[in-house]
């Protein structure tokens, strides 16, 4: 008979291995390290593994970073850093919080003509936001979301519709900044070639084969669970 406290003892040893091996922050620490910069840095962290990864990029550049924006799950504890705890799976108001100050340094940046790392996770899409219109509130996006989550649309048609309300998703933020050198990297959940739907792609632009806002409200609404609700 297995000795169970030996296998318990390798599976958690097991269990360890497979979480250093995915450990953001040494990941994000290397492919910093070969990058060569010689403007201002600047950088903005979006995601469940936005601090992991702001920690790997503080231990590649140390004072080099200029200033940051982290928003993600927990604080990143920086002076160099605006850290916010953003909503998650609906839009908050640290949300629009966190797109105003990654909107503040993105213009900075770009003034100065300098690079921006941005890092991309998964959960960010609820994370940071702001309305592609003043018309558009904070309820509106939760609702919308909500709506989209409860009749069961695809990853792609929800993005499609967070994307035509959103001035920060499908590579808005990365249009902030257009004299700016941008260098993203992803920690991605998704298939090889979709890396767009990651956080929404703050600073990617939509798949080609994506389908429109409009196709998605329209079959969505035809469904009955939205029926219901209307």
């Amino acid at each position: 008979m297995p000795d169970l406290h030996e296998l318990h003892r390798h599976a958690r040893a097991i269990f360890h291995h497979a979480l250093t091996a995915v450990d953001p922050r040494p990941i994000t620490k290397d492919a910093i390290t070969n990058l060569k910069i010689s403007s201002p840095i600047y950088s903005i962290a979006i995601g469940k593994a936005a601090t992991s990864m702001a920690l790997g990029l503080d231990d590649a550049l140390g004072d080099k970073l200029s200033a940051g924006v982290s928003v993600s799950t927990t604080l990143h504890q920086s002076s160099r850093w605006q850290s916010f705890i953003g909503g998650h799976p609906l839009p908050n108001e640290a949300s629009l919080a966190a797109a105003r100050a990654a909107i503040a340094l993105l213009d900075r940046a770009n003034n100065e003509q300098a690079t921006i790392l941005f890092l991309i996770s998964g959960g960010g899409s609820a994370m940071i936001e702001w309305p592609v219109s003043d018309d558009i509130s904070l309820e509106d996006l939760r609702s919308a979301n909500q709506t989209l989550v409860s009749c069961g649309a695809s990853i792609s048609e929800i993005n499609s519709v967070r994307r035509a309300f959103s001035a920060v998703k499908g590579g808005g933020l990365a249009r902030r900044a257009p004299h700016s050198q941008i260098v993203t990297l992803i920690v991605s959940d998704t298939n090889p070639g979709d890396e767009a739907s990651v956080a929404s792609g703050p600073t990617l632009n939509p798949p080609l084969e994506a389908p429109s806002a409009i196709e998605v409200v329209s079959t969505i609404t035809s469904r009955p669970c939205c029926l219901t609700r209307s």
